[in-house]
């Protein structure tokens, strides 16, 4: 069915206005439906709607959707064809409440098309349930139990469902007692999901993120907008975006909002179009923009977003547009309480001030994982914050003992150089000057080293237990000298504990602060070591594939049996060290340069080391073991201990121990296929017919 042919049978439009577009198509090249509406015949509701109904009126015969859904699958044609004559189609609108009185139900739902949402209370004391989309269903407890429905149940975009009443939904039930079953099955299925989300013990395990379902998109937008007149010229446009540091404009005329300009309709305007910038921006305004209302949810903006394919939605409230919400908005989400612990950071102007600031990365901690955020995503935050405090306290140094007279770089190392610090770890740091300094920058650098790692142990970074920090010689030199201390660790036949130990620490090096070209030199001299020693790599991978991970022949998992950590097991050494160490060897072995265990993973998945269904497994296990790292951190402050890295699995649920087991499960998956692709090289895996990065 045309598109013009429904708007009319609706009663959206008349047949003069569709020839009229349909005349102006011939010339205009563009959509019926956009022509409509910059006529001003049509609203843009009228036009979604129309495109959903042309979208489903193929498909539209109630026997062949009830054909492809539980419970009626099972059912014999003729009996479909009983129920169908007891139903039909209804479509609601966008936002439009469908279950909206908590009194007793009167219908089932079947969803054939769209999505809603499930929650509870009123205005600003919702609190969603859940979304439902293409084949599920809703109302059929309330028909079966006769109370009420408890829950509001509204439209998030244009849906199609095919609804039954009560009578008819109960005399089917009636004739098919397996219904009842499956009705009852999928009502507790759905109670023990929402108590599951909403008592998990570990948001991050239990893959949820309630932030998606409880902020507002009022939450997320400036409380200023920039807003342009239609008369306005495309200079004073530019001028306002450039000084609000905006990329869009709202465009106003008598009536209200017409449309949107932002910098790349200017640039375009002028680069392309050879207009002047005196012109009036009325020429240039972009009318084919999507709105979403402010008292909606952080995933109805994604899902918008999704939808039309877009990274700005204008944002009504109260039936008036108020501002932009962009993709980067929702990124930022949770950044108004980082970005001002930013600028504090940033503004301190002493130690001590400094310190007071440091703690403040515990609440932020604790914020992002109460918004469900990821154990990696936290991990980065965390390490960025504590970068910015590494940085102002290397600043202060250098203000106190003059410029430095050569070019350095301060080395994050281990966890912190791979930004998967947590809470608060000890340091990890490293000092690299060029390799042209003198005496007396060498004299330099030596008390500059000792006064950054005092200064972080009175800003609360405790020292490290394995003195892997800028004041050992093992960790402070010139650029040659790191060579050199490269040079013996990669050609060394060394196979004792501390020198296997200095191996791993020294692959996960990045620059805090400072030269970065020190950093790129030292990792490309790595790079070529590397290349003429295979056997270094091939060390650190049996050394890893030999770690014993604490899994039984039935997955069961193996505790420790006396001792201080009896009934224990410590992940860290048993399984993230394992995993990470994992990930930085392939990383090598391809002269991949990230550094962050994530970033290695993602590059190794495009450079077809793994599969997408290994990347994704040891992408879960990672976010695993992370989680239960910063979770038994800050059970340890909270208990007013040092940290640990062993956990009591009878302390778990069953679903965060079934997560552990899977974890560990991947890792020991990882460690046997590194240890093959390092011994075999090229020819493991079809590697011959595949692109590698750069293996030696």
């Amino acid at each position: 069915m045309k598109i013009g042919e429904i708007l009319v049978y609706r009663g959206y439009a008349d047949v003069q206005s569709i020839e009229t577009a349909l005349r102006l198509q011939n010339t205009t090249r563009k959509a019926l439906g956009q022509i409509l509406i910059d006529l001003a015949h049509i609203k843009e509701e009228d036009l979604q709607h129309a495109l959903f109904v042309q979208r489903n009126a193929g498909d539209c015969l109630i026997v062949n959707f009830l054909q492809r859904i539980k419970p009626f699958k099972k059912l014999y044609v003729k009996e479909l064809e009983l129920i169908a004559q007891t139903m039909e189609w209804k479509d609601f609108r966008p936002g439009q409440t469908i279950i909206g009185d908590l009194n007793k139900g009167t219908h089932l739902y079947l969803i054939k098309d769209g999505l809603v949402r499930v929650y509870v209370g009123h205005k600003n004391r919702e609190m969603i349930l859940g979304y439902l989309e293409k084949d599920e269903c809703f109302g059929e407890m309330s028909l079966l139990t006769d109370v009420d429905t408890g829950s509001y149940i509204a439209a998030i975009e244009w849906t199609r469902c095919l609804v039954q009443n009560r009578n008819s939904f109960l005399d089917m039930v009636g004739r098919h007692p397996e219904f009842k079953d499956f009705y009852i099955n999928l009502f507790m299925q759905r109670i023990s999901n929402i108590y599951q989300e909403i008592l998990a013990e570990a948001p991050g395990m239990s893959r949820v993120e309630p932030f998606l379902y409880r902020k507002q998109v009022n939450d997320l937008i400036g409380q200023h907008s920039v807003s342009c007149n239609e008369g306005d010229s495309i200079r004073s446009v530019a001028t306002v975006l450039i000084e609000k540091k905006a990329s869009t404009a709202m465009i106003n005329d008598a009536t209200g909002m017409i449309g949107l300009v932002g910098l790349r309709e200017i640039i375009k305007a002028l680069a392309m179009e050879e207009r002047e910038l005196s012109e009036p921006v009325r020429s240039i305004i972009r009318k084919d923009y999507f709105t979403i209302n402010g008292n909606d949810y952080v995933f109805d903006a994604i899902h918008e977003m999704m939808k039309h394919k877009t990274s700005k939605l204008v944002v009504i409230h109260k039936g008036k547009p108020i501002g932009i919400l962009t993709g980067f908005d929702l990124l930022r989400f949770r950044g108004r309480d980082v970005l001002a612990l930013i600028r504090n950071i940033e503004s301190a102007p002493d130690l001590p001030m400094l310190d007071t600031h440091r703690q403040e990365v515990g609440k932020v901690l604790r914020a992002l994982m109460a918004d469900g955020a990821t154990a990696s995503h936290i991990c980065k935050i965390i390490s960025a914050l504590n970068d910015k405090i590494t940085r102002k306290v290397v600043m202060f140094v250098e203000n106190e003992l003059g410029k430095a007279p050569t070019p350095y770089a301060w080395l994050g190392l281990g966890s912190e150089g791979r930004q998967e610090q947590t809470i608060l770890t000890d340091q990890d740091n490293g000092l690299m000057f060029s390799s042209a300094a003198g005496a007396q920058a060498a004299e330099y650098f030596s008390h500059f080293s000792v006064k950054v790692v005092n200064s972080l142990k009175r800003c609360g970074f405790p020292a490290c237990k394995g003195n892997i920090m800028a004041t050992n010689r093992k960790y402070y030199g010139t650029l040659d000298s790191w060579k050199r201390r490269a040079e013996d660790l990669i050609f060394s036949k060394t196979h004792d504990y501390e020198n296997m130990i200095d191996r791993y620490v020294f692959l996960d090096f990045r620059t805090v602060y400072g030269n970065k070209e020190l950093e790129k030199d030292l990792r490309s001299h790595i790079f070529k070591c590397i290349r003429n020693n295979p056997h270094f790599l091939e060390d650190l991978a049996d050394a890893i594939a030999s770690i014993p991970l604490p899994l039984g022949i039935f997955k069961n998992l193996i505790v420790e049996k006396n001792g201080k950590h009896k009934n224990k097991v410590n992940f860290k050494n048993l399984g993230l060290l394992p995993l990470t160490s994992c990930l930085k060897i392939l990383a090598f072995y391809c002269q991949l340069e990230e550094v962050n265990s994530l970033d290695r993973l993602k590059a190794l998945g495009k450079q077809n080391v793994f599969l997408p269904d290994e990347t994704e497994l040891f992408r879960n296990a990672l976010e695993t073991f992370l989680m239960i790292k910063i979770e038994n951190n800050l059970h340890d402050l909270n208990e007013g201990r040092d940290f640990g890295n062993h956990i009591d699995p009878n302390t778990f649920t069953n679903h965060q121990k079934q997560s552990l087991k899977e974890a560990f499960s991947a890792t020991s998956h990882i460690q046997k296929k590194t240890r093959n692709i390092i011994m075999a090289g090229r020819k493991d895996m079809s590697w011959e017919n595949t692109e590698l990065g750069k293996p030696y």
